[in-house]
């Protein structure tokens, strides 16, 4: 039905002379090549539907956005963050919520010429919307890096933007589909409770808060609303490159257990709520216990903790607390990962001591006999990346 809905939509618009490309030598391939810019204003916005209805009652009731925000949307001109922008556009004008929007879109140049492509959707999108719009561009001098450093990176450039502009939150466009995968992907790595709880629906990162306001609705339903509204939007074509383990989830994992249980999706997305409850359960815990070993409240903890208070302790919640102590030291959350914190755990309740943990290049654990001690080492400074 979508595909018909799609193929009767490019008839049309190429009729009137727009420049979509939804086929290739006779086959639909739901990919916008280029467009001429639309003189799409404010006053002719799509008339609310369901979806729009759906998700300001989700966000009346869950609270993952306050009443009076200034939110920077991520934009990557995919279907996703493009409908993440008009809902909230068009949410925005009602007289309950009191909103500013700022749009950010990252050009990392991996892709050359569908990089630029993006970048021009997402202008013509914030032009549309009369909604202001921070480009950060990849420098093209630069080696690629790994995606987790990428990821790292654009974090903590719209962080910069955030602070810049004064915005309290930061708005991803992270479905349901993405919650299901992120669970399989993290249990296939051996992630622990922590990481079962896989995306977070809002959480801070620094003074900054971080919200995903989609995190119930599928996929499908944000791009069945973008067709009915013909809202243009970019494929990023990475996104078929099987060599990618979350590629991989999405295309052949998922609709192979949707196969035995239709509903897999939604009871994984369920699943991972449950474990974020747990998780609750065990912070709570794990802040007694950070009582004893120092008060939780000061602005750096003690470089060392009592190692006799930590083996008395239950093994999640010692786990919990090792994991919030060193990421208040400044480590990076991306290197305590499940087998790492299991392996520190293990070796602080062993009889031994004088054994090293080492966290990354720069970061190490050394147990002592009655102590656990955090050591760093100076960091080499990192070249900037973005103009």
């Amino acid at each position: 039905m979508v595909k018909e809905a799609l193929q009767a939509l490019a008839a049309r618009e190429i009729g009137s002379g727009q420049h979509h490309k939804y086929q290739k030598d006779g086959q639909f391939t739901g990919k916008l090549v280029n467009m001429r810019a639309r003189s799409l204003h404010t006053d002719i916005m799509p008339r609310p539907t369901g979806l729009i209805q759906h998700l300001d009652q989700h966000l009346h009731r869950s609270q993952v956005l306050a009443r009076t925000e200034y939110l920077l949307i991520a934009c990557s001109g995919g279907a996703d963050s493009v409908a993440l922008t008009h809902l909230l556009h068009a949410i925005s004008r009602s007289d309950h919520w009191h909103w500013r929007l700022r749009l950010v879109h990252v050009n990392h140049r991996t892709r050359p010429g569908e990089n630029e492509l993006d970048e021009a959707l997402v202008r013509r999108l914030s032009r549309q919307l009369k909604i202001p719009l921070n480009i950060l561009r990849l420098r093209a001098s630069q080696k690629p890096r790994s995606e987790n450093e990428l990821r790292q990176l654009r974090w903590e450039k719209f962080q910069a933007v955030a602070k810049r502009y004064h915005c309290t939150c930061i708005v991803t466009a992270h479905h349901a589909d993405d919650q299901a995968e992120t669970f399989l992907m993290r249990l296939m790595r051996g992630a622990g409770v922590h990481g079962l709880g896989a995306i977070q629906p809002l959480h801070r990162r620094g003074s900054i808060k971080i919200a995903r306001p989609l995190l119930h609705i599928p996929k499908k339903r944000l791009f069945d609303y973008l067709v009915s509204h013909n809202i243009p939007w970019r494929e990023d074509t990475s996104n078929s490159n099987m060599q990618h383990l979350r590629n991989r989830i999405r295309r052949e994992i998922l609709p192979a257990l949707a196969a035995c249980q239709p509903q897999i999706a939604q009871t994984l997305v369920k699943t991972a709520a449950q474990m974020r409850s747990v998780q609750r359960i065990i912070n709570r815990h794990a802040e007694e216990l950070a009582h004893q070993l120092w008060m939780p409240g000061r602005k750096k903890p003690p470089a060392c903790l009592d190692r006799d208070i930590l083996r008395r302790a239950d093994a999640l919640v010692m786990t919990e607390c090792l994991r919030q102590w060193l990421i208040a030291l400044g480590v990076s959350a991306d290197r305590l990962s499940h087998p790492k914190m299991e392996e520190l755990r293990y070796h602080i309740v062993r009889q031994e001591s004088g054994l090293t943990v080492m966290l990354s290049d720069v970061d190490k654990i050394s147990i002592d006999p009655h102590e656990v001690r955090f050591k760093r080492f100076p960091r080499r400074k990192s070249k900037e990346v973005y103009k």
